[in-house]
């Protein structure tokens, strides 16, 4: 079956690895995140639910807030994204705001950096199609901790992204901050410099959810074009 890149849904949520398929980390304030009883790494029901009905109202409102890989039909990782209007924590680092023509990286889960550029590829070819000039993302150090199913448990996820990473794929820092610099990805950079890629990717993007006509998020146009379903035959 190969390898895929597909749009994130509830359904293929469930498939995410743990716990990024119920973290609500960036759902939340710092306050509410530190509060009693507070469940930011989505330990209980009700932040699993929680989860999946931001991205409920995410894709009806805007689109789909990411992308995830499949590899022989099993979803090996996923990048989130979405509009800062949508996501509480985006106002809370010392480097924001989040430029308002552009998306804002959640994180991402990818066991190798293939499957890292793969995800970051798959992305691009998305929101492009959506006419959204750019993504920016709040580096961080290497070690990066996010959240874990144990205690002690090692996963590769990570909330923020490592900056050497992010320039690595392309990302410049555009405010800079000695522990939470802001970097930027223009997509239009991206596309001249990875047209091929793009190109290869889109066709292979997935949709499991029906076509929407999501309303723009304040600062971004978001029309939603067709979404092909099956690879691009080959010549």
């Amino acid at each position: 079956m190969g390898r895929s890149v597909e749009l994130l849904d509830v359904e293929n949520l469930v498939e995410l690895p743990l716990p990024c398929g119920r973290c609500v980390q960036w759902l939340m304030d710092p306050v509410e995140a530190v509060l009693p009883g507070s469940d930011p790494c989505g330990h209980t029901a009700a932040a699993q639910e929680r989860k999946a009905d931001w991205v409920r109202d995410v894709t009806r409102e805007w689109g789909p807030p990411g992308v995830v890989l499949r590899e022989d039909g099993v979803v090996v990782g996923h990048l989130g994204y979405a509009p800062p209007a949508h996501v509480e924590r985006a106002a809370a680092f010392p480097t924001a705001p989040i430029s308002r023509d552009a998306v804002l990286l959640l994180g991402t889960v990818a066991p190798e950096a293939p499957q890292a550029r793969r995800l970051i590829q798959g992305a691009a070819a998305d929101l492009v199609r959506r006419r959204v000039p750019a993504i920016e993302a709040f580096g961080g150090p290497d070690g990066v901790p996010g959240c874990r199913t144990q205690p002690g448990e090692h996963l590769d996820a990570a909330c923020r992204l490592p900056t050497h990473w992010l320039e690595e794929l392309g990302f410049r820092v555009v405010r800079t901050h000695q522990t939470t610099p802001r970097l930027r990805l223009d997509l239009s950079t991206a596309l001249r410099l990875h047209q091929r890629v793009l190109l290869g990717v889109l066709g292979q993007v997935r949709r499991k959810v029906r076509v929407v006509e999501p309303a723009p998020a304040p600062g971004l146009g978001s029309r939603l074009g067709t979404v092909v379903d099956q690879p691009p035959r080959k010549r």
